[in-house]
């Protein structure tokens, strides 16, 4: 995208008749999206990894105001404006930021909202009865683009870094599809300049015939040149872990009275299935080996396989008002079902696991787990 939108500003210019310099608007656009979108990415992910917004969602806003910022600025300056927030978007997607998991996920969803949107709209501007004057030339051209000029630019672009004929083969077939040509043409046909058919109707029928041939026969392709691979994630093309998985987290405050302290980890009767992950201690992230003696305050993180068969599992809440019969009482003292077990308590000052000798009070909400 960054490189059509640069090419179609350039033939919008030529085609206008305006004076322009091919090698200096090249280089002003490169230049100053380049080295902005890698500027503010890096800006970003400073501005992230020090503050604290204070609010839900603050990171989310930031981001949101920095890729704005990405494409706006640097357009404004007479750069590239797809060139920055493309380059500002893998700055950051290659570096850590808190809370990322979640950055991705919000900004998939924003991503489909906006594809829905740009189709809905497109679909607006189509006359259905005007496509036919130009099939034929659009015909032509998608054959072209898709069995000669884009089989050579892909095989001269990948053939210097040594990528086999599969892959190659593959990048080539994926083909001219989505919204981005779409808009370019737009782009074209509002500049004003004399053409011979309408640009946005060719456009869209060649996108059209693209999506039917290229985008139908993707999957046969892949398989055929044997480009699948049956273990990878597309979720972890950055360099964060992503991907859902059966490993869970949970937590272990060390108290003055836990007997674990002054212990290395190594002597920690934990089972094999269980791993201490991190400590956090007095605010300092810990990555601990089988030599970390631990102290008074550690917080420990532990990672193990989470418990997926929840139809054997059922939770549920009970409220204790003022007037419950468990008010007062600790959990020894309860009388509870076979399979039955108190396994949180929510209250006012946060989450409690609970041992036999918690006290249940007022306005507390036990979560009771089923078996």
């Amino acid at each position: 995208d960054p490189m059509s939108y640069m090419l179609t500003l350039l033939w919008i210019t030529i085609l206008t008749g305006d004076q322009v310099s091919v090698p200096l608007l090249v280089l002003r656009q490169l230049a100053i999206g380049g080295i902005l979108g890698l500027l503010l990415g890096k800006g970003a992910v400073f501005v992230l990894n020090r503050c604290n917004f204070y609010i839900d969602q603050g990171n989310t806003i930031f981001l949101l105001a920095v890729s704005a910022l990405a494409y706006a600025l640097p357009s404004a300056l007479g750069g590239n404006g797809y060139l920055s927030v493309y380059l500002c978007g893998i700055v950051m997607g290659n570096s850590y930021l808190p809370h990322k998991r979640d950055l991705v996920l919000t900004f998939d969803v924003l991503t489909g909202i906006a594809q829905m949107v740009i189709f809905f709209l497109l679909g607006l501007l189509v006359t259905p009865s005007q496509l036919p004057a130009v099939f034929l030339p659009a015909l032509l051209i998608m054959v072209f683009l898709t069995f000669i000029a884009r089989p050579l630019s892909v095989a001269a672009v990948l053939a210097p870094f040594r990528s086999s004929k599969e892959q190659i083969g593959l990048v080539s077939w994926s083909g001219l599809r989505g919204a981005a040509s779409i808009v370019f043409a737009i782009q074209a046909v509002l500049s004003g300049a004399p053409m011979e058919y309408n640009l946005f109707n060719l456009v869209f029928c060649i996108v059209l015939l693209s999506i039917s041939l290229q985008g139908t026969l993707l999957a046969p392709m892949a398989h055929k040149l044997n480009m699948i691979d049956e273990k990878a994630d597309v979720r972890r093309t950055f360099n964060d872990y992503q991907a859902e998985s059966d490993i869970t987290f949970s937590k272990i405050s060390i108290g003055p009275t836990h007997p674990w302290v002054g212990h290395p980890l190594r002597d920690i009767p934990l089972p094999p299935e269980l791993l201490v992950t991190l400590i956090l201690r007095n605010g300092v992230s810990l990555v601990p080996n089988g030599s970390t003696v631990l102290l008074a305050g550690d917080l420990l993180v532990l990672a193990g396989h989470e418990f997926e068969d929840r139809e054997n599992l059922t939770l549920y809440e009970v409220s204790i008002d003022k007037t419950h019969k468990w008010k007062g009482k600790s959990l020894r003292e309860l009388s509870l079902p076979k399979g039955t077990l108190i396994i949180m308590i929510q209250n006012q000052n946060g989450t409690v696991i609970p041992d036999g000798n918690t006290i249940i009070h007022g306005e507390d909400t036990l979560v009771i787990a089923r078996f």
